[in-house]
Protein backbone atom coordinates (compact mmCIF):
# COMPACT_ATOMS: atom_id res chain seq x y z
CA UNK A 1 0.00 0.00 0.00
CA UNK A 2 1.26 3.47 -0.91
CA UNK A 3 1.35 6.23 1.68
CA UNK A 4 -1.26 8.87 0.81
CA UNK A 5 1.22 11.74 1.17
CA UNK A 6 3.60 9.99 -1.21
CA UNK A 7 0.75 9.38 -3.66
CA UNK A 8 -0.35 13.03 -3.43
CA UNK A 9 3.21 14.23 -4.08
CA UNK A 10 3.52 11.88 -7.07
CA UNK A 11 0.22 13.10 -8.57
CA UNK A 12 1.19 16.74 -8.11
CA UNK A 13 4.61 16.12 -9.66
CA UNK A 14 3.04 14.25 -12.57
CA UNK A 15 0.53 17.07 -13.13
CA UNK A 16 3.40 19.58 -13.19
CA UNK A 17 5.32 17.46 -15.71
CA UNK A 18 2.25 17.14 -17.93
CA UNK A 19 1.61 20.90 -17.74
CA UNK A 20 5.24 21.65 -18.63
CA UNK A 21 5.15 19.25 -21.57
CA UNK A 22 1.84 20.67 -22.80
CA UNK A 23 3.22 24.19 -22.46
CA UNK A 24 6.27 23.23 -24.52
CA UNK A 25 4.18 21.30 -27.07
CA UNK A 26 6.01 18.07 -26.23
CA UNK A 27 4.45 14.64 -25.70
CA UNK A 28 5.89 12.80 -22.71
CA UNK A 29 7.48 9.40 -23.35
CA UNK A 30 5.57 6.26 -22.36
CA UNK A 31 2.12 7.72 -23.03
CA UNK A 32 0.58 4.23 -23.08
CA UNK A 33 1.91 3.49 -19.58
CA UNK A 34 0.64 6.87 -18.42
CA UNK A 35 -2.84 6.06 -19.74
CA UNK A 36 -2.86 2.74 -17.87
CA UNK A 37 -1.77 4.47 -14.65
CA UNK A 38 -4.42 7.17 -15.04
CA UNK A 39 -7.16 4.59 -15.57
CA UNK A 40 -6.08 2.85 -12.36
CA UNK A 41 -6.13 6.17 -10.53
CA UNK A 42 -9.67 6.79 -11.77
CA UNK A 43 -10.78 3.41 -10.42
CA UNK A 44 -9.07 3.98 -7.06
CA UNK A 45 -10.60 7.44 -6.78
CA UNK A 46 -13.95 5.88 -5.93
CA UNK A 47 -12.54 4.64 -2.60
CA UNK A 48 -10.41 7.71 -1.85
CA UNK A 49 -10.87 10.31 0.85
CA UNK A 50 -11.74 13.90 -0.06
CA UNK A 51 -8.14 15.13 0.02
CA UNK A 52 -7.01 12.38 -2.34
CA UNK A 53 -9.98 13.03 -4.63
CA UNK A 54 -8.97 16.71 -4.82
CA UNK A 55 -5.39 15.79 -5.77
CA UNK A 56 -6.65 13.35 -8.42
CA UNK A 57 -8.95 16.01 -9.88
CA UNK A 58 -6.03 18.44 -10.08
CA UNK A 59 -4.07 15.78 -11.98
CA UNK A 60 -7.01 15.15 -14.29
CA UNK A 61 -7.21 18.85 -15.20
CA UNK A 62 -3.67 18.53 -16.56
CA UNK A 63 -4.58 15.26 -18.26
CA UNK A 64 -7.52 16.97 -19.97
CA UNK A 65 -5.12 19.41 -21.63
CA UNK A 66 -2.99 16.51 -22.82
CA UNK A 67 -6.09 14.75 -24.18
CA UNK A 68 -7.09 17.87 -26.10
CA UNK A 69 -3.66 17.85 -27.76
CA UNK A 70 -4.04 14.25 -28.90
CA UNK A 71 -1.57 12.53 -26.59
CA UNK A 72 -3.71 9.43 -26.21
CA UNK A 73 -5.58 7.21 -28.67
CA UNK A 74 -9.24 8.11 -29.09
CA UNK A 75 -10.58 5.34 -26.82
CA UNK A 76 -8.28 6.29 -23.91
CA UNK A 77 -9.03 9.97 -24.47
CA UNK A 78 -12.76 9.32 -24.23
CA UNK A 79 -12.32 7.26 -21.05
CA UNK A 80 -10.12 9.88 -19.40
CA UNK A 81 -12.37 12.78 -20.36
CA UNK A 82 -15.42 10.89 -19.09
CA UNK A 83 -13.81 10.71 -15.68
Amino acid sequence: EVDSNEFHAYCISLANEIDAAVGNNVVVPNVQELAIFLNRVCVCQRRANNQTKAVIMMLMISVKSACELGWFPQRETQELLAF
